[in-house]
């Protein structure tokens, strides 16, 4: 977990306890999810943003 505290904060965003995602590869935000590289990823509730 502490490669996890290594990662640039204004590059990477936690979206779910099992994602952090590259803001750079983010495709389409929606309500409860987003799509990277094609794949619909969920944002977990306690991970909601404002887009």
């Amino acid at each position: 977990m502490e490669d996890i505290l290594e990662l640039p904060k204004d590059l990477f965003i936690q979206i779910h306890h099992l994602y952090i995602i590259n803001q750079n590869f983010i495709e389409k935000i929606e309500t409860n999810k987003l799509i990277v590289s094609n794949i619909e990823l969920p944002i977990g509730t306690s991970f909601f943003f404002e887009s």
